[in-house]
């Protein structure tokens, strides 16, 4: 898996000590996101998917992340060296969205209507099915009361909805407007192969739950109506539409915190079993271990950019001094092609298992035996914090004669 990029997937839990508005999060392979995807696609969608805990399963998890990747423009970093990068976002309408691995549900408009959305750290900008010329099948009623309703929005339906004019500065698509006062026209295209949505923004509300429980909270967000979607979105891509939790000021998390009524942050804290609660507003106990996300005038891209300065193999210690993107959408952590076979001939000579070769698993091992050591894997982020890497290792059981 010696990939030339750098790809972090880092979900950590916190715990709070503000008040925060939270939203439960659940996997795109686990049951309950099954379930709901089955009403839109029928009951053979994720049939052919392999058991959990399998290495079916962790190769389908690696190729998602591949096929999330395929085609994206690499940007070098100018603070790094030569064979160190990350994934571009491109130019400010081309964002990174490959499938998504966390949905949630949301409610929006008044009266609420609830949709479920893949949660992207890669993009920006929220966006539903409304008033839909060419959209991905919608939810069909069942009995869970939350599906019930037709995942469509219509802001004439909604009486809190307001258009997003071209005279707007959040309008990035202001010269094709006639005149300023029309409404303002959005286009994203993602870079997965001929993946791309289009409508019109508007600006309204959405529900949230506080985290000491108590009746639902609203606020103002900014989202896309999504008219025509292609490609990938046609087929479940993003169930009811994509939740952007970027940087730019568009996003949820940007416009919340432009209310003055939680601070610019937010925590997603992820189970094992992928279900797990985001949180915004949530800046965690002063204890916390902290890093700075990188600047865009370093990093050159709007996004989760953090830069790591060692890695730590049980007693090796690797130089890095490369940046690294989080992404909520990818399975397994990607180091670069300079760092990555000296990360495999360190944790290959602390190991004492024999070797197991498996279809391009570069540290597969063999034992009868449950209780073995393994080198434990830190990354040193820029600022002096540690971070121990949890669930590095995958047991599987194989029949092996």
């Amino acid at each position: 898996m010696g990939l030339s990029m750098v790809v972090l997937v880092l979900l950590v839990g916190v715990v709070a000590s503000v008040e925060g508005l939270k939203m439960e999060v659940f996997h795109k392979f686990s049951a309950k996101a099954v379930e709901a995807m089955r009403e839109r696609h029928g009951e053979e969608y994720g049939a052919d998917w392999p058991a959990e805990g399998t290495i079916a399963f962790q190769t389908m998890l690696r190729d998602h992340d591949v096929h999330r990747h395929t085609g994206t423009q690499r940007r070098m970093l100018a603070a790094t060296s030569a064979d160190q990068y990350v994934f571009s976002q491109g130019n400010a309408t081309e964002q990174l969205f490959g499938g998504g691995l966390h949905y949630s549900y949301i409610q929006i408009g008044t009266p609420g209507i609830l949709f479920l959305v893949v949660l992207d750290t890669g993009s920006d900008l929220l966006w539903i099915p409304c008033d839909c010329v060419s959209c991905a099948p919608l939810s069909a009623p069942s009995k869970d009361p939350r599906t019930s309703i037709l995942n469509v929005y219509t802001p004439a339906q909604s009486s809190t909805s307001k258009p997003v004019l071209c005279s707007d500065p959040l309008c990035e698509k202001s010269a094709s407007c006639v005149a300023l006062t029309d409404q303002c026209p959005y286009e994203i295209n993602y870079v997965s192969a001929n993946t791309s949505t289009s409508g019109t923004l508007y600006e309204d509300y959405m529900y949230f739950m506080r985290e000491s429980g108590g009746s639902a909270v609203k606020l103002p967000i900014y989202l896309g109506c999504g008219k025509m979607q292609t490609g990938s979105l046609l087929k479940g891509a993003a169930p009811d539409g994509l939740m952007g939790l970027g940087t730019t000021a568009i996003s949820v998390p940007s416009k919340l915190a432009s209310t003055g009524q939680l601070p610019d942050s937010f925590t997603m804290c992820i189970s094992p079993d992928g279900s797990g609660i985001l949180t915004f507003g949530d800046e965690g106990p002063a204890t916390q271990l902290t890093t700075p996300i990188v600047d865009k005038s370093i990093s050159g891209l709007d996004t989760y950019i953090v830069e790591i300065d060692t890695v730590t193999v049980g007693s090796t210690q690797i130089p890095m001094a490369s940046m690294a993107l989080f992404d909520t959408g990818t399975s397994f952590t990607y180091l670069s092609k300079t760092v990555y076979p000296q990360f495999i001939a360190a944790y290959d000579s602390q190991m004492t298992l024999p070797k197991y070769s498996f279809n391009n698993w570069d540290l597969c091992y063999e034992t009868s035996d449950a209780n073995f050591q393994v080198p434990v894997v830190k990354l040193a982020l820029k600022g002096g914090n540690t971070l121990d890497v949890v669930s590095g290792l995958k047991s599987i059981t194989n029949d092996v004669s």
